[in-house]
Order: C-alpha cells, then sequence, then structure tokens
C-alpha cells in the first residue's frame, strides 16, 4: 500500500479545527508544515511517476520547485510559484522561532497546498 500524502493535508486541517491543544502556534506551526509536505510529496511523485524523472534527495526542495516553474506549462508553472510560497510559509513555521505565526497565514497556506494538490490532479 503506498501513502496518499493528500493526508497530509487532511490531517493539517484537523489541526486547525482542534479546539484542545497546547498552543496555537503549535497547531498552526504543524498545519503548515504538514500542508507544505501535502502539496510538495504530490508534486514530487508527479515528477518521478508521470516524467519519469530521477530525483537525490540533495537539493530535493529546490530541484521540484524548480522543474515546475521552468516548465512550458503554464499550470506547471504555477504549480511551482505556489509551491515556493508555500516552502517559504514552511520554513518560517518550522524554524523561525522568533516570527508569530497568525490563523491568517495558516489558512492562505491551506488553501495554496489545496490548490496545488488540485492543480496537479488536472494535470
Amino acid at each position: 500500500m503506498t501513502f496518499d500524502w493528500s493526508d497530509y493535508l487532511t490531517l493539517a486541517q484537523n489541526l486547525v479545527e482542534q479546539t484542545v491543544i497546547v498552543s496555537e502556534q503549535a497547531k498552526f506551526r504543524s498545519a503548515i508544515s504538514r500542508a507544505y509536505y501535502a502539496a510538495f510529496h504530490q508534486a514530487k511523485q508527479v515528477l518521478e511517476e508521470k516524467d519519469r524523472l530521477t530525483i537525490t534527495l540533495q537539493n530535493v526542495h529546490k530541484f521540484v520547485i524548480n522543474q515546475f516553474q521552468n516548465h512550458p506549462d503554464p499550470i506547471r508553472q504555477k504549480i511551482g510559484n505556489r509551491l515556493q510560497v508555500l516552502r517559504g510559509y514552511r520554513n518560517q513555521a518550522d524554524y523561525e522561532s522568533s516570527i508569530s505565526i497568525t490563523a491568517n497565514t495558516c489558512q492562505e497556506s491551506l488553501t495554496l497546498a489545496r490548490r496545488i494538490i488540485s492543480s496537479i490532479d488536472s494535470l
């Protein structure tokens, strides 16, 4: 059985909707991270399975984003651009403790992830 990466997006949405949690920041940060990885792994899977690319672990996030941004198909370019924005949110959520993550940033991240996955599904 293969893992369905979009389940991470469902988990992210469930995290946001939870009312009992240690802190809002932990909830928002975890949701953003899961949303990013849902979209990222769906994009990576397209490159590996549909485009038959071999992807190494070195700079994998940048590589996947660049493959989409530099593709002649405008839909793929939009996927790459959205994934880059979402990666920025994820990096802040995972690494920048001095930044306060807002509910709006969290919702925007979930929306971006949904749009990325929807666009990928239409390829």
